[in-house]
């Protein structure tokens, strides 16, 4: 367990120990993005891990992942490795039974998982694997607390092809999608404040922002945010006394990168408040999460906001664009 913060330090105990187990398939080739990023692989993973103390306890996790190859040879290969899902942990805070145990405050929560992996054919069908991992648990302050875990682990398996897979090497064209794209967005989030068991606050985003589509994988955007956050209400009655509906209005600046891989995207964004009359949590915010296109103009969106390495919260919506 990494103590990413000074209030877990005391609970790291123990090296934690696990186990991760999946299924992965090649990219055959057929799309564009699949010869672009060097025929990633995809699959479904499960992970289980025991954190070393009865404070933090047991997790696990079911994960969705690709592997993005940074290096492939018929014999060796490594990849940059990156999951998402659903993780449980038998271990939440709760003031009578459990107080030391601050890092979650719900048995359910968002699994993210980043790694390095090589690999070393040692057969026709069998390959030993090693890498480095992290796996990070965390509700996005859905409930509090949440400090979230981090466990970084060496691994150490093996992978064995259950049948050949045919991946086409025949050039494809790469579609002309340089150009710009104007979106509009709205988003909801739910988060808690501290201390845990207070009640849920709505924030409801709308975004306005333009993108500029440089290649076929990447693209910068700008933009504009608009919040209303019911959640720092109880910080401006704290702080002052009273407040006024315009208190929770918050407006920011936007800049960001994003990945494409055919309908989907994967995006990194920091924000700078124009507006905020609650400066507790300074300037800056950020967004990490991914659009995924359902129809001509219309995209789903799920982010997770933070203020540097401290969630804020998730937030759910659709997206409308013009555009590349």
């Amino acid at each position: 367990m990494i103590p990413h913060r000074e209030e877990i330090r005391g609970l790291v105990t123990s090296h934690s120990k696990g186990i991760e187990f999946g299924a992965m398939w090649n990219t055959d080739g057929s799309k564009a993005w699949h010869q672009r990023y060097n025929h990633p692989l995809w699959g479904l993973e499960g992970y289980f891990s025991d954190l070393g103390n009865d404070a933090l306890g047991k997790q696990g996790a079911i994960s969705l992942f690709t592997r993005m190859p940074s290096f492939r040879r018929p014999h060796f290969s490594a990849y940059w490795h990156f999951g998402f899902g659903a993780g449980y942990s038998n271990a939440t805070w709760d003031i009578e039974t459990n107080n030391k145990g601050i890092v979650l405050g719900s048995h359910v929560n968002a699994a993210l998982s980043l790694g390095y992996y090589t690999e070393l054919c040692v057969g026709e069908k069998l390959s030993i694997t090693a890498g480095l991992r992290m796996t990070h648990l965390s509700n996005g302050a859905v409930v509090m607390p949440n400090l979230g875990t981090n466990n970084a682990a060496l691994s150490l398996g093996c992978r064995y092809s259950i049948k050949d897979e045919t991946v086409s090497t025949s050039p494809i064209d790469i579609p002309a999608v340089r150009g710009m794209q104007v979106n509009i967005g709205y988003t909801a989030g739910i988060r808690q404040n501290q201390p845990a068991g207070g009640p849920t606050h709505f924030v409801h985003t709308l975004s306005f922002a333009g993108a500029y589509r440089f290649n076929y994988t990447s693209s910068v955007l700008f933009g504009t945010d608009i919040f209303f956050n019911t959640s720092i209400r109880p910080f401006l009655i704290r702080d002052n006394g009273t407040y006024t509906p315009s208190d929770l209005v918050q407006m920011g600046l936007i800049a960001g990168y994003s990945k494409h891989f055919d309908r989907m995207e994967i995006r990194i964004m920091a924000g700078y408040y124009l507006k905020n009359a609650h400066s507790g949590n300074g300037s800056l915010y950020h967004r990490f999460g991914f659009r995924y296109r359902i129809a001509d103009h219309l995209m789903a969106q799920m982010h997770l906001k933070t203020h540097f390495a401290k969630a804020d919260y998730p937030e759910i919506g659709i997206v409308w664009y013009s555009g590349r």
